[in-house]
């Protein structure tokens, strides 16, 4: 007994579970047995002195019996709190995983609807900026047709351009419109190669492994050919006339993705800060009725399409250069 009462009066964990006044009990029968029981035992007489302490020994014993009952009971319950509080912390942490889900799920949603309609409002714009003119032209025509005498040769040459331009740009809007659908792959080289005209004055500088790198045929036609020939234009006035298209993979090993840039530099006539400012937004163009390509606001977009983006620099006199930057395939 006064072994076993050491070794729990040596717990550090002691103070937790009893009070003082039990701690002062369990000294004090660990006192009395190793110095008034103790003794007469080994002396093996004198048994009725020893008797005499153990009706104290049973009523503090009792007491500690009594104070350990229900220092378990009150653990029990702590524990059976401890675990319903655990459960109710494992219940509000997957309704919280359900409310993030249920969350990300909405936004995604809301978010690709928003893309959806801001796709169909620059599709809409996009159709209105290239037809607008053409729609103009032929409607004067058919004005003229009323009168007595017969259309005049320049009024027909233009109506006939501007229906060839018009079929010309449904062509292309139906491109754009199905390009998400087109799963057709080209390698860059092969796009670009189509892209020299006769007179030399595009020149293609393009490493191999960009040259090789497959791309979505439609969406790089479009927007290469729009970008070679506003850049051909801005070169026609011009003594020397350079444009240059390069193309180069850079390696992201930090973002574990690589990017393709593209770049189409002249020595064109270049642009001023205004029109600079203007070059994206919808409906502005500095050829009038004589442009049915994408456009530089066409163009961005269509490259926002493939997650890229599209960016302009441009001096007056200095020429334009054109960088347009894609993430491709690790």
């Amino acid at each position: 007994m006064s072994v076993n009462i050491a070794q729990l009066l040596a717990l550090p964990y002691l103070q937790h579970f009893f009070p003082q006044k039990d701690i002062e009990l369990l000294e004090n029968v660990r006192r009395t047995v190793e110095q008034n029981v103790a003794p007469v035992v080994e002396a093996g007489s004198n048994y009725a002195d020893a008797l005499d302490h153990m009706t104290n020994l049973e009523q503090d014993m009792y007491e500690i019996s009594s104070a350990t009952v229900d220092h378990s009971t009150t653990l029990q319950e702590t524990a059976q709190i401890d675990i319903a509080a655990s459960r109710n912390w494992f219940m509000f942490a997957i309704a919280l995983g359900l409310v993030a889900i249920f969350y990300l799920i909405t936004h995604q949603r809301h978010a690709y609807v928003s893309r959806r309609d801001r796709h169909m409002r620059s599709f809409a714009s996009l159709f209105a900026h290239m037809t607008r003119s053409r729609v103009t032209a032929l409607r004067l025509f058919l004005e003229g047709t009323g009168s007595e005498q017969p259309p005049r040769e320049e009024m027909l040459k233009a109506a006939r351009s501007a229906a060839n331009e018009l079929e010309s740009i449904n062509d292309g809007l139906l491109k754009i419109a199905f390009s998400q659908r087109d799963s057709h792959v080209l390698p860059l080289a092969k796009l670009l190669l189509d892209l020299k005209d006769r007179d030399g004055i595009v020149q293609l500088s393009v490493d191999s492994e960009a040259g090789t790198q497959a791309v979505p045929a439609t969406q790089f036609q479009l927007v290469l050919s729009e970008l070679v020939q506003n850049a051909l234009t801005a070169v026609e006035n011009t003594d020397r006339p350079s444009v240059v298209v390069k193309a180069s993979v850079v390696h992201r090993p930090i973002f574990r993705r690589n990017v393709l840039f593209l770049e189409v530099a002249d020595n064109g006539v270049g642009m001023t800060p205004e029109v600079l400012r203007k070059a994206k937004t919808p409906f502005f163009s500095t050829r009038a009725g004589n442009h049915v390509g994408l456009g530089l606001t066409g163009c961005s977009q269509m490259v926002a399409t493939l997650n890229g983006r599209l960016f302009i620099d441009s001096k007056p006199g200095a020429g334009t250069v054109v960088k347009v930057r894609i993430p491709i395939g690790a």
